[in-house]
Parts: C-alpha cells; sequence; structure tokens
C-alpha cells in the first residue's frame, strides 16, 4: 500500500498498481510487485513491457474487477503485453467477478482472429473452480501456435454436471504432477 492502494475492496487501486508495475519494470535487473493481504478493487489494467530485467506479480490478496455490468461487456480487465520473463505466485486469487457477465443474456461482441504468440509460459499450482466444463483451453492460432507450455499441479473443477475436460488446439508443451482436468498436452 507504499503506492496508495486501499485493501477495502471498495475503494479503486487501479492507478496505485500501475505505478508498482511501472517502477519494478523499469528497475535495472526487474522486480517484484507486491499485492499484499486484503481485497483491491481494480479497473482495466495493462501491465506493459519491455521490463528491464525478469519481473513478478506477487498476489497475496484478492484482486477484484469492478460490480458494473458494463464493464463486463464493454472492458478487458486484465492484460499483459510485451513482457518477457514473466512470474505470477502468491496465495491470493483474481476476482474477475464473472457471474456478472454469465448473467447477461445479449451478448454481441465477435471474437476476432488474435495476432497474439504465446511461447515459454508456466502454469503452476492453479486450483479453483470453472463455470465451463472446458476448465483448460488452449486454442491457438495455426498461424501462430503456443509453444513451450508447462503446466504442473492443475486441479480445477467443474461446477456443473460431468467432469472437467481439457482442450488443445495447436498448442505444445508438457504437464507434470495432478493434473485434473487430464492434461491434453
Amino acid at each position: 500500500m507504499q503506492f496508495g492502494a486501499r485493501n477495502d475492496g471498495r475503494t479503486d487501486s487501479t492507478q496505485a498498481l500501475s505505478t508498482a508495475w511501472s517502477q519494478a519494470c523499469s528497475h535495472d535487473g526487474g522486480g517484484v510487485v507486491l499485492v499484499p493481504d486484503g481485497r483491491f478493487l481494480i479497473s482495466s489494467l495493462v501491465f506493459k513491457g519491455p521490463c528491464n530485467g525478469s519481473i513478478g506479480l506477487r498476489i497475496n490478496g484478492e484482486l477484484l474487477a469492478p460490480i458494473d455490468p458494463n464493464f463486463a461487456i464493454a472492458q478487458i480487465w486484465l492484460s499483459i503485453y510485451e513482457v518477457d520473463n514473466l512470474f505470477v505466485d502468491g496465495y491470493g486469487s483474481l476476482n474477475g467477478r464473472g457471474s456478472l457477465a454469465w448473467s447477461i443474456k445479449k451478448f454481441n461482441r465477435p471474437i476476432s482472429n488474435s495476432r497474439v504468440k504465446i511461447r515459454d509460459a508456466r502454469y503452476e499450482n492453479i486450483r479453483g473452480t470453472s463455470a465451463t466444463q472446458a476448465a483448460v483451453n488452449f486454442e491457438c492460432s495455426q498461424v501462430l501456435p503456443c509453444e513451450g507450455i508447462v503446466l504442473q499441479d492443475i486441479n480445477l473443477s467443474f461446477n456443473g454436471r460431468g467432469q472437467p475436460t481439457s482442450i488443445c488446439h495447436n498448442v505444445k508443451g508438457s504437464a507434470f504432477g495432478k493434473q485434473l482436468p487430464s492434461s491434453c498436452l
């Protein structure tokens, strides 16, 4: 809360987190942004690089998306752009408040092809509940396939009928440790 963030879950802490990221990213050799215990309301935020070294986001608290249903329709909540050597860890959580978006009946936003290449990404100690049966979903581009993906100790349940599943299209990688759902890598 060195940058003015409030851990009450109601006060917008977006600028504080953005400032912390900018300072850590620009520090020679990189840095770590710590989200301490508490609940932090975060509006749309882009974690932008390139950074001057490896950078980490250690989430020990809870990051909360806005409650506004218009935000759920129109906005991207958290985005990472042009960042290499990123690690995300901690015992906290991201709460995108998806139930607000799931309840919206008239959602008319076309999905376009991406020009994003994901490579050398590690997903480790992921646990939680999925709103969709496909709890792990890598639908990567044929033009820019995902490469070097590592899944380690994944434990996701599905909050509907049936078992959670994995979908992998145009992705190369490996899986280690517990894999629930079974890995498609």
